[in-house]
């Protein structure tokens, strides 16, 4: 398909940060995580354990936030918030001190106008 837009993820937060990579049968690739509701883009990035949120609008990616977990993401899913214009993303996160846990957080992300 065509390449609609593009972006550089500043990770200046994250810099020198790797968490430890856990052993699952699925392997830790892919390195990056892209998840998509409607025109929100969301991207994990596992390792560094750092999330952005984008809003796509005519051809652009404007972010609406970012976080940092601290911890290595293991997997991730996003869906609509309770609150109009407010967005979900559940994820699976590595025990910090025990690599063969692990546990579920959820981190809420904003912007005005809702959802379309």
């Amino acid at each position: 398909g065509d390449t609609l837009t593009c972006v550089q993820l500043d990770q200046e937060r994250v810099l020198g940060i790797d968490y430890p990579e856990p052993s699952m049968a699925m392997g830790t690739s892919p390195a990056v995580l892209c998840l998509c509701i409607e025109n929100i883009i969301v991207v994990l990035v596992r390792k560094k354990g750092f999330i952005v949120a984008h809003e796509y609008s005519e051809g652009n990616l404007s972010v609406i936030g970012q976080n940092r977990v601290e911890s290595y993401i293991i997997d991730g899913a996003i869906r609509e918030g309770e609150v109009s214009g407010e967005i979900e993303v559940v994820l699976m996160l590595m025990h910090s001190e025990n690599h063969k846990d692990g546990h579920i957080a959820v981190i809420n992300f904003s912007r005005p106008g809702g959802l379309m």
